[in-house]
Formats: structure tokens, C-alpha cells, sequence
């Protein structure tokens, strides 16, 4: 796993707690059902990485940010800290912003769903 990646993650993930006193914008139905799908489509790249990671021998991870083979602790813990980052961000967003970021979201997961899907990559259980 890339230790300068998370560390930075990290950081954003402090900075962003720092704006506390901050107060967003109403979350919106809108918001919740694109956050649904998010997590959902997360949640299917997170199983199919995790078959990934325990296909080594088959498979590699393209994901820069973890290894080639990553273990499994890895490929849980980048899932989490994402889930929490992405919605974390969200939440601070205005909300024009927080709608783009999510189709952003939504877009990046299912492309990733998608090609791992292409390449026969199953969904761990």
C-alpha cells in the first residue's frame, strides 16, 4: 500500500474535520438516493477487490494507490478510508457541488464495476 497516498488522505480527511463551525447545505433526497448508489456500487468494487486480492495469481490491481497484490487488511482499509472521504467531502460540498461530486463517484465506480466485471472478476463473499 502507498504510505505518501494514505498519509494525504489522511491529512484532508483532518483538514476537512477542522471546518466544524462549517454549516453545509441541506442534504437533500436527491443527495441521499445518489450517496445510496455510491455506497452500492462501492461496496461491488470493494468485493470484487477483494477477489482480486485473494486471485494474485490470476489478477492485479490497477488501482495506484494499492499494490499490484494487495492483501486483504489493504484493500479493507482503502475501502473504508474512501467510503469515509468521499462522503465526508459530500457533505461539506454546496449543493451544485455535492451533486457533481457524486455523479463524479458514481461514474468512477461504475466503470471500475464495469471493466472488473468485463474481465470475469467475481464478487468475493
Amino acid at each position: 500500500m502507498n504510505l505518501p497516498k494514505i498519509t494525504t488522505t489522511i491529512a484532508t480527511l483532518l483538514i476537512l474535520s477542522g471546518c466544524a463551525h462549517y454549516q453545509p447545505d441541506p442534504w437533500t433526497t436527491q443527495d441521499t438516493e445518489r450517496h445510496v448508489a455510491m455506497t452500492v456500487l462501492q461496496a461491488i468494487d470493494w468485493r470484487q477487490t477483494k477477489h482480486i486480492a485473494k486471485n494474485g495469481h490470476k489478477f492485479y490491481e490497477c488501482n495506484r494507490i494499492l499494490d499490484d497484490h494487495p492483501s486483504q487488511n489493504e484493500v479493507d482499509l482503502y475501502f473504508a478510508v474512501s467510503w469515509v472521504a468521499k462522503t465526508g467531502i459530500a457533505y461539506v460540498l454546496d449543493e451544485e457541488w455535492r451533486k457533481r461530486w457524486q455523479w463524479v463517484c458514481i461514474g468512477s465506480s461504475a466503470g471500475c464495476v464495469g471493466w472488473n466485471y468485463y474481465l470475469g472478476i467475481e464478487m468475493e463473499f
